[in-house]
């Protein structure tokens, strides 16, 4: 094989953020008293979206972020609410949501079997936790680096040095990173020196000038990729 250490990450490369996200905050804040409906959480989304960018520029910290996105809602409606709570109950309500994308635990289950595969991720430690258990897919992997218990978030240096630094015999000619992000997968990526691919299922064109090793639109392609 090409490649036989797998780094994947999380959210919108084997979760289906994107539900998980909706459901949680819908339930969350519904059950807090706010009125809601979608375009009060597609304003929610691109907020946190903005400030999870910030955390990979290093620009904010990420209990800074948790709280912060919901006083930027409260805030454009002149809302006087406690963000804090909300902000736990969001938390609660996320790592109760663990759909995974069609296909993703037969991937594991597949790429298990001949490589090592080890998940990295931004996401809260405490929520992604539930969501690996809950879901079997922390069976499937062996390992995981989560960026809050490492003290460093993807893209830096810091996080992937940590990561190449506890994975036994790690060869950097064997291992590629697998994520959607470009900011943080694949940057990182570039900057550990690691190869890449960018998980694309929706064939989005890349308007940037980060440009991963390969890019794959479903897991098919990317088990060609390393020579499945």
């Amino acid at each position: 094989m090409k490649y036989d250490i797998l780094l994947i990450d999380a959210d919108d490369t084997l979760f289906d953020f994107r539900a998980c996200e909706k459901e949680a905050f819908y339930k969350a804040y519904t059950e807090s008293g706010y009125e809601c409906n979608d375009e009060i959480y597609a304003e929610y989304s691109q907020i946190n979206l903005s400030m999870w960018k910030m955390l990979e520029r290093g620009e904010i910290d990420k209990a800074r972020l948790k709280v912060e996105r919901f006083e930027k809602l409260f805030s454009n409606h002149g809302i006087k609410g406690d963000a804090q709570a909300l902000c736990s109950l969001y938390g609660r309500c996320l790592s109760e949501c663990h759909t995974l994308i069609p296909g993703a635990k037969k991937f594991l289950e597949q790429v298990n079997k001949t490589c090592r595969v080890y998940i990295i991720t931004n996401g809260i430690a405490e929520t992604q936790e539930k969501r690996f258990r809950d879901s079997g897919i922390d069976g499937l992997v062996d390992g995981v680096f989560i960026s809050e218990k490492i003290g460093a978030n993807k893209p830096s240096e810091a996080f992937f040095n940590h990561v190449m630094s506890k994975i036994p015999d790690f060869d950097i000619s064997r291992a590629i990173v697998f994520g959607d992000s470009l900011t943080s997968d694949i940057k990182g990526a570039a900057n550990a020196g690691i190869a890449s691919c960018l998980f694309n299922p929706d064939g989005k064109d890349l308007i940037t000038d980060i440009r991963p090793t390969f890019t794959a639109e479903t897991y098919c392609d990317f088990l060609k990729i390393i020579g499945e």
